[in-house]
C-alpha cells in the first residue's frame, strides 16, 4: 500500500485501534492514529506498540488494514 492509502484508511477513524496486516502473515497492534507516525517524504511508517516499542513497517509490505476489535465476554452463565 502507498503511504497515503493508510494515512487516509486510518483517519476515517483515528480513535478506533486497528491491526496493521503484513504481507509476511505478521500483524501490528496500533492503539489509535495516535500511535502512529508518518515521517515526511518515506515510505515507512512507525507504530508505538504496547510493550513500549516501536514497530518500523514499509509500507510496500502492508497487505490489509483491519479494525481491532476487542475480544467479548463469555455469554455463559455462571455457576450456581
Amino acid at each position: 500500500m502507498r503511504v497515503e492509502e493508510i494515512r487516509s484508511i486510518l483517519s476515517e477513524n483515528p480513535h478506533q485501534a486497528f491491526s496493521i496486516h503484513l504481507t509476511n502473515g505478521r500483524s501490528v497492534l496500533a492503539q489509535a492514529l495516535d500511535y502512529v507516525f508518518f515521517p515526511p517524504r518515506s515510505q515507512t511508517i512507525v507504530v508505538a506498540v504496547r510493550d513500549g516499542g516501536v514497530a518500523i513497517i514499509d509500507c510496500a509490505t502492508v497487505s490489509e488494514i483491519r479494525p481491532h476489535s476487542r475480544a467479548k465476554k463469555s455469554s455463559r452463565p455462571s455457576p450456581a
